[in-house]
Protein backbone atom coordinates (compact mmCIF):
# COMPACT_ATOMS: atom_id res chain seq x y z
CA UNK A 1 0.00 0.00 0.00
CA UNK A 2 1.67 3.18 -1.18
CA UNK A 3 0.58 6.78 -1.40
CA UNK A 4 3.10 9.14 -2.99
CA UNK A 5 2.64 12.87 -2.55
CA UNK A 6 4.74 14.95 -4.89
CA UNK A 7 6.13 18.34 -3.90
CA UNK A 8 3.72 21.21 -4.42
CA UNK A 9 4.19 23.36 -7.47
CA UNK A 10 3.45 26.98 -6.59
CA UNK A 11 2.42 29.43 -9.30
CA UNK A 12 2.66 32.77 -7.52
CA UNK A 13 1.44 34.77 -10.55
CA UNK A 14 -1.73 32.67 -10.54
CA UNK A 15 -1.99 32.59 -6.71
CA UNK A 16 -2.39 28.79 -6.98
CA UNK A 17 -0.50 25.66 -5.99
CA UNK A 18 -0.87 22.04 -7.11
CA UNK A 19 -0.02 18.83 -5.28
CA UNK A 20 -0.11 15.47 -7.08
CA UNK A 21 -0.97 12.32 -5.13
CA UNK A 22 -0.49 8.81 -6.56
CA UNK A 23 -2.20 5.77 -4.99
CA UNK A 24 -0.47 2.58 -6.13
CA UNK A 25 -3.00 -0.18 -5.45
CA UNK A 26 -6.73 -0.75 -5.62
CA UNK A 27 -8.20 -1.53 -2.21
CA UNK A 28 -6.04 0.95 -0.31
CA UNK A 29 -7.98 2.80 2.38
CA UNK A 30 -6.99 6.16 3.81
CA UNK A 31 -8.77 8.06 6.54
CA UNK A 32 -8.21 11.75 6.94
CA UNK A 33 -9.34 14.57 9.17
CA UNK A 34 -9.01 18.16 8.05
CA UNK A 35 -8.77 20.91 10.61
CA UNK A 36 -8.14 23.63 8.06
CA UNK A 37 -10.97 26.10 7.46
CA UNK A 38 -9.62 26.63 3.93
CA UNK A 39 -11.78 23.64 2.91
CA UNK A 40 -14.99 25.38 3.83
CA UNK A 41 -14.00 28.68 2.28
CA UNK A 42 -13.89 27.43 -1.30
CA UNK A 43 -10.09 27.61 -1.57
CA UNK A 44 -9.36 23.99 -2.54
CA UNK A 45 -10.48 21.47 -5.18
CA UNK A 46 -9.36 17.91 -5.77
CA UNK A 47 -9.36 16.48 -9.25
CA UNK A 48 -9.00 12.76 -10.00
CA UNK A 49 -7.28 12.54 -13.36
CA UNK A 50 -6.56 8.81 -13.46
CA UNK A 51 -8.26 5.82 -11.83
CA UNK A 52 -11.10 5.89 -9.34
CA UNK A 53 -12.00 6.20 -5.67
CA UNK A 54 -14.83 6.06 -3.20
CA UNK A 55 -15.28 8.70 -0.48
CA UNK A 56 -17.26 7.95 2.68
CA UNK A 57 -18.12 10.17 5.63
CA UNK A 58 -18.31 7.99 8.78
CA UNK A 59 -20.92 8.87 11.38
CA UNK A 60 -22.75 11.30 9.08
CA UNK A 61 -25.76 11.19 6.82
CA UNK A 62 -23.62 12.25 3.86
CA UNK A 63 -23.93 9.71 1.06
CA UNK A 64 -20.94 7.79 -0.24
CA UNK A 65 -19.52 9.30 -3.42
CA UNK A 66 -17.73 7.34 -6.19
CA UNK A 67 -15.48 9.10 -8.72
CA UNK A 68 -13.73 7.87 -11.84
CA UNK A 69 -11.32 9.98 -13.87
CA UNK A 70 -11.72 12.58 -15.05
CA UNK A 71 -13.63 13.87 -12.05
CA UNK A 72 -13.64 17.14 -10.15
CA UNK A 73 -14.26 16.57 -6.46
CA UNK A 74 -15.33 19.93 -5.09
CA UNK A 75 -15.32 20.26 -1.32
CA UNK A 76 -18.35 22.56 -1.57
CA UNK A 77 -21.45 20.48 -0.76
CA UNK A 78 -19.52 17.22 -0.54
CA UNK A 79 -16.88 17.92 2.11
CA UNK A 80 -17.80 21.28 3.67
CA UNK A 81 -18.46 20.69 7.34
CA UNK A 82 -17.36 17.05 7.10
CA UNK A 83 -13.94 17.08 8.71
CA UNK A 84 -13.44 13.31 8.76
CA UNK A 85 -13.66 11.10 5.69
CA UNK A 86 -12.44 7.75 4.33
CA UNK A 87 -11.09 7.20 0.81
CA UNK A 88 -10.98 3.74 -0.78
CA UNK A 89 -8.92 3.44 -3.97
CA UNK A 90 -10.83 1.56 -6.68
CA UNK A 91 -8.15 1.20 -9.38
CA UNK A 92 -4.37 0.75 -9.37
CA UNK A 93 -2.34 3.90 -10.03
CA UNK A 94 -5.15 6.34 -9.17
CA UNK A 95 -3.90 9.93 -9.36
CA UNK A 96 -5.20 13.22 -7.99
CA UNK A 97 -4.29 16.85 -8.27
CA UNK A 98 -5.14 19.06 -5.32
CA UNK A 99 -5.39 22.68 -6.45
CA UNK A 100 -5.57 25.41 -3.83
CA UNK A 101 -5.15 29.14 -3.51
CA UNK A 102 -1.92 30.50 -2.07
CA UNK A 103 -3.66 33.46 -0.44
CA UNK A 104 -6.69 33.13 1.88
CA UNK A 105 -8.39 36.24 0.45
CA UNK A 106 -8.84 34.38 -2.85
CA UNK A 107 -11.37 31.67 -3.60
CA UNK A 108 -10.90 28.96 -6.18
CA UNK A 109 -13.15 28.92 -9.23
CA UNK A 110 -13.27 25.65 -11.17
CA UNK A 111 -15.06 25.16 -14.46
CA UNK A 112 -15.20 22.52 -17.18
CA UNK A 113 -15.31 23.07 -20.94
CA UNK A 114 -16.10 20.25 -23.36
CA UNK A 115 -14.54 20.57 -26.81
CA UNK A 116 -16.02 18.40 -29.55
CA UNK A 117 -13.73 16.89 -32.19
CA UNK A 118 -12.79 19.50 -34.78
CA UNK A 119 -13.74 22.44 -32.55
CA UNK A 120 -11.62 24.96 -30.64
CA UNK A 121 -11.79 26.88 -27.40
CA UNK A 122 -9.86 29.98 -26.32
CA UNK A 123 -8.76 30.16 -22.67
CA UNK A 124 -7.64 33.48 -21.19
CA UNK A 125 -4.32 33.54 -19.30
CA UNK A 126 -4.23 33.66 -15.51
CA UNK A 127 -5.28 30.09 -14.75
CA UNK A 128 -4.25 26.45 -14.51
CA UNK A 129 -5.82 24.10 -17.03
CA UNK A 130 -5.93 20.33 -17.17
CA UNK A 131 -6.74 18.93 -20.60
CA UNK A 132 -8.18 15.41 -20.56
CA UNK A 133 -7.67 14.01 -24.03
CA UNK A 134 -5.06 12.33 -26.18
CA UNK A 135 -5.38 14.16 -29.48
CA UNK A 136 -5.47 17.95 -29.40
CA UNK A 137 -3.33 20.99 -30.10
CA UNK A 138 -2.42 23.72 -27.62
CA UNK A 139 -1.42 26.92 -29.41
CA UNK A 140 -0.69 24.82 -32.53
CA UNK A 141 1.55 22.35 -30.64
CA UNK A 142 0.40 18.74 -31.06
CA UNK A 143 -0.34 17.01 -27.72
CA UNK A 144 -0.92 13.29 -27.29
CA UNK A 145 -1.63 12.90 -23.58
CA UNK A 146 -3.69 14.49 -20.83
CA UNK A 147 -1.70 17.20 -19.12
CA UNK A 148 -1.74 20.13 -16.68
CA UNK A 149 -0.67 23.56 -17.98
CA UNK A 150 -0.10 26.91 -16.22
CA UNK A 151 -1.29 29.85 -18.33
CA UNK A 152 0.70 32.51 -16.51
CA UNK A 153 1.62 34.87 -19.35
CA UNK A 154 -0.19 33.65 -22.47
CA UNK A 155 -3.68 32.79 -23.58
CA UNK A 156 -4.30 29.33 -25.01
CA UNK A 157 -6.17 28.05 -28.03
CA UNK A 158 -7.09 24.39 -27.74
CA UNK A 159 -8.24 22.52 -30.83
CA UNK A 160 -9.58 19.00 -30.35
CA UNK A 161 -8.74 16.33 -32.91
CA UNK A 162 -10.81 13.95 -30.75
CA UNK A 163 -13.21 15.35 -28.15
CA UNK A 164 -11.62 16.47 -24.89
CA UNK A 165 -12.45 18.16 -21.58
CA UNK A 166 -10.68 21.20 -20.21
CA UNK A 167 -10.73 21.80 -16.45
CA UNK A 168 -9.99 25.46 -15.65
CA UNK A 169 -8.84 26.64 -12.20
CA UNK A 170 -8.70 30.38 -11.34
CA UNK A 171 -8.00 32.25 -8.12
CA UNK A 172 -10.65 34.94 -7.69
CA UNK A 173 -10.38 37.77 -5.15
CA UNK A 174 -13.17 37.32 -2.60
CA UNK A 175 -15.80 40.02 -2.41
CA UNK A 176 -16.21 40.84 1.28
Amino acid sequence: MTRTVKVANAFSNLKLSVIETIYSSAGEVFESTFSNPILENGNIKTFTFKGGKKIEFPDTEQTTEVYYAPSLIAPGPIIAGKKHFRVTILQDDTRDYCVQTLIATYSLNASITDIAAGNSSDITKGCLIYIHGTRYTLNDIICTESELFALENNDAKITATDSCKVYIFRAILKDY
